[in-house]
């Protein structure tokens, strides 16, 4: 049995190791989530019985609208690092 020292410890190493896990492969993991919903809009597009013309209207509109979420969800995540960083250039 762990003392609970050392207990604590290894949770506080693992949370820390999650959290730059996770900061490291951000993006990562953005261009992942923007490729599998922009592919499944797609596939679902794809799947109906309208025209041509009418699924590259929605193939577009589909596009531009994922490309504007993940733009906006990159800037703001890489917002709280450039916030750090002025913060410290004023100290």
């Amino acid at each position: 049995m762990l003392s609970p020292n050392v207990a604590a410890t290894m949770t506080n190493l693992t949370d820390r190791t999650s959290q730059s896990m996770l900061s490291t492969y951000r993006y990562h993991l953005l261009f992942g989530l923007y490729a599998a919903v922009t592919g499944a809009a797609f596939y679902r597009v794809h799947r109906q019985p309208y025209s041509t013309s009418i699924k590259w209207e929605q193939y577009e509109t589909i596009s531009k609208g994922s490309t504007l979420a993940a733009a906006i969800a990159g800037l703001t995540m890489s917002g709280g690092m450039n916030r750090r960083r002025s913060q410290v250039a004023q100290s």
